[in-house]
């Protein structure tokens, strides 16, 4: 004899379907029917009993009620603990329910580039077509701007530092060469005469003799640079000289006035 109470939804329907009964209602309802099925084929419920079996019937009849009794509570226990939902609806239901969930809320006060990109993200996603306002568009091309402001701020101050650097490693080229020059101890315009004259006579030739050719430029350089000096104090002088006779004749010829007046 099966066991009702372990059978399955499905397996219930088709033993009720076989023996053409009712196959609508829950997993306890499916059992009772076709456990009362099942009674009735085994014991012939229906069919009148024999003389000779009535008290053995009588008998047996309370047993069959305490079965029943103890059993069916158990089958709706067991009903009420553990529906069996079929899973292929259940999983049909959580896809359909997917697309409806609630999008999950945006950050507060989002920047517009990531809103921007938040909302073509979407559009993409759902197949939306984007519709851009025009203060958007005017925040986008504001930004852009900026960004290229930036930029070419940028390269100027690189292209201003790179140029500081250049000219300072050109001064400082040039003081380097200017100490090497000024290094070399002057020596008197004599003796550079002196050694040029020898050299000469002996054709020495290099950098030696150019140095010594150097010296004496500056030699006379310094001396027409005296030479000009000087002359610019005697003119100076001259000149003061001739400011004062001009003052003084001035003063005289004032304070003869004023006598000629006062007569």
């Amino acid at each position: 004899m099966t066991e009702v109470k372990k059978m399955k939804v499905a397996e219930l329907r088709a033993a009720l379907e076989k023996r053409g009964l009712d196959t609508s209602g829950l997993k306890a309802d499916l059992g009772n029917r076709l456990q009362a099925a099942l009674d009735e084929e085994e014991f012939g419920v229906d069919a009148p009993p024999a003389t000779s079996a009535a008290p053995a019937s009588e008998e047996a009849a309370p047993a069959m009620e305490d079965e029943l009794e103890v059993a069916e509570p158990t089958k709706v226990e067991d009903e009420v603990k553990a529906p069996e939902p079929e899973p292929k609806q259940e999983e049909a239901a959580g896809e359909a329910l997917e697309p409806a969930a609630a999008p999950a809320p945006a950050p507060a006060a989002p920047p517009l580039d990531a809103f921007a990109a938040a909302k073509a993200a979407r559009a993409a996603r759902f197949g939306i077509p984007i519709h851009v306002s025009e203060a958007e568009k005017a925040a986008a091309k504001a930004a852009k701007n900026k960004e290229k402001k930036e930029k070419a701020k940028a390269r100027k101050l690189e292209a201003r530092s790179s140029q500081q650097a250049q000219g300072g490693a050109k001064k400082q080229k040039v003081q380097h060469q200017g100490q090497k020059k000024n290094s070399v101890p002057l020596l008197p315009k004599d003796e550079i005469e002196k050694r040029i004259r020898r050299a000469e006579k002996f054709g020495t030739t290099g950098t030696a003799l150019d140095e010594l050719k150097a010296q004496l430029r500056r030699h006379r350089f310094n001396e027409e640079k005296a030479i000009d000096e000087s002359k610019s104090k005697e003119v100076k002088a001259e000149e003061a000289k001739e400011a004062g006779k001009i003052i003084a004749e001035r003063a005289a010829m004032k304070k003869k006035e004023e006598e000629e007046k006062n007569l």
